[in-house]
């Protein structure tokens, strides 16, 4: 292009191969375009490779999405920040932890990222750890207001008031404009009772962001405790208005609605109430003001749900037992008043107590035995936080040093809030790797849980550590095992004999599956429960139960004759290959070995000979099983099939006849027992069904059938037939 337009200009070109100046301009505009394309396609990329663009896209990205982009590009600290943030609100802060510590390690100064980091390192318990991130970050950047806030924030969470106030005076000196300090700054003034500061401080971080609706709650709380209604009104509005998915707002709002004393406020604080709960189900507090709205607006039956629910979510707050006995009283439920007035008393014992040891600890707070007493007693209610805390006081402990966490997880299982005390005694055990007590502790709450393999190995790793131990953890896994036996024990033995004692063709009842079920819980690999379980599973015909439960039994006992047996007979029903028959057959050669399963062997070989085409030995075998156990029905059916195929139609014809009368039989007693279930009052049906009994000479099943009339007549409630 340079070479013509320079030709054109010295003259050397022909007129009638030169560009005109209506091409020129042409050309002129394509370059402009293709410069200005260029320049948007760069504009673009930057735009979408910004960390602003970058950060809009993450925050709306799913975990997943963003782990798979992770396995594309890399430990990107920006993916890495959402990542970790995500998996911080999901729970999961194992697995945040060396993803935030990786991306820390590539930008140490970014404050989200070390905000984000402690959060990991506290939800895993790792108390110290995160002290010491935030003290190193705090100590690279004294003169960061971030900084200070993030360490301000530590402190608040660990409930050192007067410590996080330093940091956060700190932090809205250095930057007067950082709202997030001035509400953490309020929150602990309030806590500290210096409520006019926090009032003022609360309103600060409204000032700077209006449209923050954490900070209007905080500010509308305050104001409610000033006594500055229409303020607090205000405040707890815009609240809903910014955030209407912000579940606290509508609860504390429907608190304050109940407290104005004006009826139309109680009727409006149900309504808030109940978008509360829509949002958080389980939040004690939205039920309780549902509740007491519900009371005030003389609802009493429709009060008592969600005050029972706030009893069952609080299970230390006096309040909603003392509600329920109001009601029940009203409505005069006698019975259901002397239930809440016991749960009432026990809840304030709780409180008293809790009280006492408080304004004890008020003018002694670092006395031991007073903080031992009390986290004692709030383990034993399952309070966590208050727990760990005063034990760390009690033992001048970390709140993640094993020996608070271990001694804090014992009085949660002296509680009984055991999936309390499994985290506890986890992080126990990984921070205090060589401390025998953490892993008997641990290895109790796994026995609570059932789970004695898991048990004993923490068991054995204390042993490891303290020989001493030895006798006393033995003892219990004796006593843990004695236990159970006995339990499961009783259970099969009951199931036994409420089957044997159970008049009819249907023996096997719910209660009889239940009992059987409930001991082989119990005890898992016990072979007899597991033989007790298929024989149900055959008798229900839940032929694909029974070969899982035979299957489960071979794994605990693989020579177990009767496990091969009923195999042997499940199988061969629907054996077609060599594969098929080989199985079967490997079954029976196990069995065969024991004289009690020789007609189980004999019905089974008989059905492979079927399927395999061999009719004539196939009748052999079946005789032979009815000749060693004549009661099974439908091996005469069996044998009368073979039989006909192998050309006996005069044996046939008799094995059906007797196949057919037993299966008549059965029909009649169902007949004659569905009529005396439908009327158990009436004993002329009784005594039909046992004279039928006696008729064909089944004379126990007749005893039986009078015993049941009379237990009936006694008990009209439980002697009912089954």
């Amino acid at each position: 292009m340079i070479s013509i337009f320079h030709n054109k200009e010295a003259g050397n070109i022909p007129a009638s191969s030169s560009i005109s100046g209506k091409q020129r301009r042409k050309t002129g505009f394509v370059i402009r375009l293709l410069f200005l394309t260029g320049a948007c396609i760069a504009g673009v990329w930057g735009v979408l490779q910004s960390p602003w663009y970058k950060d809009r896209l993450y925050s709306h990205s799913s975990l997943a999405h963003l782990q798979k982009l992770r396995s594309k590009k890399g430990d990107d600290p920006q993916l890495l920040y959402f990542i970790g943030l995500k998996l911080n609100h999901e729970g999961r802060f194992a697995e945040a932890d060396p993803i935030l510590r990786n991306a820390v390690g590539q930008e140490p100064y970014s404050a989200r990222l070390r905000d984000q980091w402690a959060q990991a390192l506290l939800g895993s318990g790792l108390t110290t750890a995160a002290f010491g991130e935030l003290k190193e970050f705090v100590g690279r950047r004294p003169d960061s207001a971030e900084a200070n806030l993030l360490m301000g924030k530590f402190y608040i969470t660990q409930h050192s008031n007067e410590k996080g106030m330093e940091y956060l005076n700190t932090a809205v000196h250095l930057q007067p404009d950082l709202a997030e300090a001035w509400s953490y700054l309020a929150s602990a003034q309030q806590d500290m009772d210096e409520l006019d500061a926090a009032r003022n401080s609360a309103q600060h971080a409204v000032n700077l962001k209006p449209d923050n609706a954490d900070y209007r709650l905080s500010l509308a709380t305050l104001q409610e405790s000033a006594g500055t209604a229409d303020q607090a009104r205000d405040n707890f509005e815009a609240a809903i208005r910014l955030n209407s998915k912000l579940a606290p707002a509508y609860t504390f709002y429907a608190h304050f609605l109940l407290q104005t004393g004006r009826q139309e406020d109680a009727i409006t604080a149900v309504s808030i109430a109940k978008k509360a709960i829509e949002l958080n189900p389980n939040d004690a507090a939205s039920q309780l003001a549902e509740g007491q709205g519900l009371e005030r607006d003389g609802e009493l039956s429709e009060a008592i749900s969600p005050l029972q629910k706030t009893a069952e979510l609080a299970k230390n707050d006096p309040i909603p037992a003392a509600a329920l006995v109001r009601i029940y009283s009203r409505l005069g439920q006698h019975e259901q008043v002397k239930l809440w007035q016991r749960e009432l008393q026990k809840r304030q014992f709780y409180v008293s107590k809790s009280n006492s040891l408080l304004t004890e600890l008020s003018m002694k707070a670092n006395d031991a035995l007073l903080n031992s007493q009390l986290a004692a007693l709030e383990g034993e209610h399952g309070v966590v936080d208050g727990c760990v805390r005063h034990y760390m006081a009690a033992l001048h402990g970390r709140p993640d040093s094993a020996q608070v966490m271990t001694a804090a997880s014992r009085a949660l299982l002296k509680g009984g809030y055991v999936w309390k005390a499994l985290p506890l005694a986890k992080r126990a055990v990984y921070v205090g790797s060589a401390n025998p007590d953490s892993h008997r502790a641990l290895g109790d709450i796994l026995l609570a849980l059932n789970q004695p393999a898991l048990a004993i190995k923490q068991y054995n790793i204390a042993i490891e550590y303290a020989p001493e131990q030895k006798r006393a953890l033995l003892k219990k896994m004796q006593d843990y095992y004695l236990a159970r036996a006995d339990k499961a024990q009783k259970d099969y033995l009951m199931a036994v004999r409420l089957e044997h004692e159970q008049v009819g063709t249907r023996p096997i009842t719910s209660q009889v599956e239940s009992l059987a079920k409930d001991a082989l819980q119990l005890e898992p690999g016990n072979p007899l429960y597991l033989q007790y379980q298929v024989h149900i599973h055959v008798a229900k015909h839940q032929f694909n139960r029974a070969i899982a439960a035979c299957n489960r039994l071979l794994a605990a006992s693989p020579d177990d004759p009767f496990a091969h047996a009923t195999l042997a007979a499940i199988l061969a029903e629907t054996a077609h290959t060599p594969s098929d028959f080989a199985k079967v057959e490997n079954h029976i050669h196990i069995a065969s070995r024991y004289p009690a399963f020789a007609s189980t062997c004999s019905y089974a070989l008989g059905l492979l000979d079927l399927q395999k085409g061999d009719a004539k030995n196939a009748a052999s075998e079946l005789l032979k099983s009815v000749h060693l156990d004549p009661n099974v029905d439908i091996t005469y059916y069996k044998l009368a099939l073979a039989q006909q195929r192998a050309g006996q139609t005069s044996a046939s014809a008799k094995n059906m006849k007797i196949y057919l009368s037993r299966q008549a039989r059965k029909r009649k007693e169902t007949d004659l027992l569905g009529d005396i279930a439908q009327h158990p009052d009436q004993s002329s049906l009784y005594e039909r069904a046992a004279s039928y009994y006696n008729s064909i000479g089944l004379h126990a099943q007749a005893s039986a059938i009078l015993t049941a009339e009379k237990r009936y007549a006694m008990n009209p409630n439980k002697g009912k037939m089954k």
